[in-house]
This record gives C-alpha cells, sequence and structure tokens, in this order.
C-alpha cells in the first residue's frame, strides 16, 4: 500500500518536471513590458522606444511626422 502512494507520487512530480516544473503561470517581469503610445496621424499603436518624437507629439514613423507637418 505505502509503495503505490510511492509510485504514484514518482509519477505525478515525473509529470510536474516534463513540463518545467511551473504549474502556476508567470507574470512578465517590469522591464518585459513596454509602454504602447498611438500615433497622432494614423492611430497606430507603437512601442514607447520607437517613437518618433516632435514638437509635443508622437509618431510611428517618419512618414507620419512628415505627413502631420505638410
Amino acid at each position: 500500500m505505502l509503495l503505490k502512494f510511492i509510485i504514484i507520487g514518482l509519477l505525478f512530480f515525473g509529470i510536474y518536471k516534463l513540463f518545467g516544473g511551473k504549474l502556476l503561470p508567470t507574470t512578465p517581469s517590469q522591464k518585459d513590458v513596454q509602454n504602447m503610445l498611438e500615433c497622432d496621424t494614423c492611430g497606430t499603436f507603437v512601442s514607447e522606444k520607437d517613437m518618433i518624437r516632435f514638437s509635443g507629439r508622437f509618431y510611428c514613423s517618419k512618414a507620419c511626422k512628415d505627413k502631420h507637418q505638410g
């Protein structure tokens, strides 16, 4: 009887390790999360690090910046 519990326990442990040992989903760390901003010309959402800032406005590309300017 005790041997049956040990074998079942080892079986569950093996399945747990097979799936990477992670039963609960992990949340992304703060460094993985990026702010997304909307282009003032076309409305496309682009990460904050890729945005073009000009005269207090945000653009997704130089073409959108030029289109809004002229």
